[in-house]
């Protein structure tokens, strides 16, 4: 993987403006009419460059990482943009798979990440748009599935960039989901519960620890993270709860041993996926069926989406399912 280009801009906090993205923003555009009867929007892309990034490498089949060739097409796209030439961008529908090792690094400091903290300057980025303007990116209904840890999109001094169409999830999020899907008493009075912890985690009872990791960079053949020992303590985590008896979400004010992990005698992995605990005689009763779990690092070391120096910066039909680190992190200029 390439060496961390560092951004000539950002060698200091910035100072931004950052909400949370649920599922998708749709902001409204209005469209004019020209006087040949054809809208303002279709005369303009009919003058704009077509990048197709199939033609650079990727795969919507979602068999290979098309990082590289995100890349390539985006390089194309930086082209046209310095000849002054407006471009589209386009991803022919289907699903992309986007892993870190090949993507573009930079060197920021973020504020509501981990700030100026050096040891997490250096961020990695599915898709960067830096340095150019009068861009459309075109998901044309395709999915971009994350891996690891990286920021999925950026855009970096940059003005009029559209991004439309697309939808964004990530195969092991390090937020991790996990819901009761059965409880009851042994004979000896204990009680245990069972977990459901979604597909692609990595789950291990190795020496009594109980241990979530996140799947196998394929350059390196290791987790991009672990989750050393749910059950010690020894890492500080914030654990969210969800109640399916009345709706409400509470965060726990412990940042020790995960919640559902608690005063647990004993873990043990009974399919893949599935999580069976017994806690010690006399701790709290197990909540109620379909409560989840949420829980996650300290450590936001990345935002999910970033904007940053630019301007005239629009999402449209954009569906997010999981943005790593901190939700979407921008300037507004």
């Amino acid at each position: 993987m390439a060496s961390p280009v560092p951004h000539r801009v950002a060698r200091r906090l910035l100072g931004v403006a950052a909400m949370f993205v649920s599922l998708a923003m749709v902001p409204v555009t209005h469209m004019a009419l020209a006087a040949d009867g054809l809208s303002a929007n279709a005369q303009d892309d009919a003058q704009r460059s077509v990048v197709n990034v199939v033609n650079f490498g990727a795969d919507p089949q979602g068999v290979k990482d098309s990082a590289q060739a995100v890349k390539s097409a985006i390089a194309e796209v930086k082209t046209l943009s310095d000849a002054g030439t407006p471009s589209r961008l386009v991803f022919p529908q289907g699903t992309y798979q986007l892993y870190p090792e090949s993507a573009e690094v930079r060197e920021l400091y973020v504020s509501n990440t981990v700030g100026a903290d050096r040891r997490y300057k250096d961020k990695t980025i599915a898709i960067l748009l830096e340095g150019v303007s009068d861009v459309i990116v075109d998901g044309q209904g395709s999915h971009f599935q994350l891996h690891g840890q990286q920021t999925t999109l950026a855009v970096i001094d940059s003005s009029s960039v559209q991004m439309q169409n697309f939808s964004t999830d990530w195969t092991t999020p390090r937020v991790v989901d996990i819901t009761i899907v059965g409880k009851g008493t042994n004979e000896d009075g204990t009680q245990w519960q069972d977990l459901r912890i979604p597909d692609g985690y990595q789950l291990s009872t190795d020496g009594g620890k109980f241990t979530v990791s996140s799947e196998n960079s394929p350059v390196t053949g290791t987790p991009y993270w672990t989750y050393d020992d749910l059950r010690s303590g020894r890492t500080s985590f914030i654990g969210q709860t969800y109640s399916v008896a009345n709706g409400s979400n509470t965060r726990s004010s412990a940042r020790n041993t995960a919640i559902p992990f608690r005063q647990a005698s004993d873990v043990a992995i009974t399919s893949p996926g599935h999580v069976r605990v017994t806690y010690a005689a006399g701790s709290t009763t197990p909540a109620e069926l379909g409560t989840s779990y949420q829980i996650r690092t300290t450590t936001r070391d990345t935002p999910g989406f970033f904007i940053w120096q630019s301007k005239n910066t629009t999402l449209s039909n954009v569906d997010v399912g999981y943005q790593h680190g901190f939700g979407l992190v921008s300037q507004f200029k």
